[in-house]
Order: C-alpha cells, then sequence, then structure tokens
C-alpha cells in the first residue's frame, strides 16, 4: 500500500505512522553511543546541558512528555537492538558523563534512546 499524505482529519495520519514505523533501523549500543556522542559535540554545550532517556516510542516522550520543540531544540532517538541495549547507552552516558537520565519502569521495555539538549521550555 503506497504511503498517503498524513492529515489527522482524513485519518491517514495513523496509517503514514504506522508505516513508517516498519521501516525503522535498528543500531547497536556503540553505534547509538558514537551518534549520540557525535550530536552532542555537533550541536555544542556541556554534557550536563543534556538529558537522556528510553521510551516505545521518541516522538511522544520528546514532544509531549519533555516539550522538545522539533523544529529549534537539538535532539537526537535511535532504535537499539534490544531493551538492554537501550539501558545500557543511558548507563553509559550517565556514569561517563553525568548526563541526567530517566529510570522510569514504565517505558521498559523501550528500544529508543533520545537525547536532547535542555532548554527552560523542555522538562526536566
Amino acid at each position: 500500500m503506497p504511503l498517503r499524505s498524513a492529515t489527522r482529519a482524513s485519518g491517514h495520519f495513523r496509517l503514514a505512522k504506522t508505516a513508517l514505523r516498519r521501516c525503522v533501523v535498528q543500531h547497536s549500543r556503540q553505534q547509538i553511543i558514537d551518534d549520540i556522542t557525535a550530536h552532542i559535540r555537533n550541536c555544542g554545550g556541556e554534557y550536563h546541558e543534556w538529558y537522556i532517556g528510553t521510551s516505545i516510542g521518541a516522538s511522544d516522550e520528546l514532544f509531549e512528555r519533555h516539550h522538545v520543540l522539533p523544529g529549534s531544540d537539538d535532539w537526537i532517538h535511535r532504535e537499539a537492538e534490544s531493551p538492554q541495549a537501550a539501558r545500557e547507552v543511558l548507563e553509559f552516558f550517565e556514569t561517563t558523563y553525568g548526563i541526567d537520565a530517566t529510570r522510569d519502569p514504565r517505558h521498559d521495555p523501550g528500544v529508543t534512546v533520545y537525547a536532547y539538549r535542555k532548554t527552560q521550555h523542555t522538562q526536566p
């Protein structure tokens, strides 16, 4: 089935979102660490200015729970190979760089690792 335009009113939004999730590329623990580290270095700021977490879906966490603005804030997310790999990435950044992290059991078995630079409007 071809991917149609995503509009909430027509109901295609749900279809498009589902179709896109099927194309997700899973990354190894080390690939995610390298990608997030490079992203933080490219965007600037100190590690303590960033927040990292795991979830089942990054969009809900980043844009709704944490109030990250997709067009103007610095953020990244990657799909891990497993929930264990996602937790290991989170623990790496938390222990190595002191980045604030989410440790919420509601997000297990989350495989999405996300990070964003904290601002005045993001939570936390």
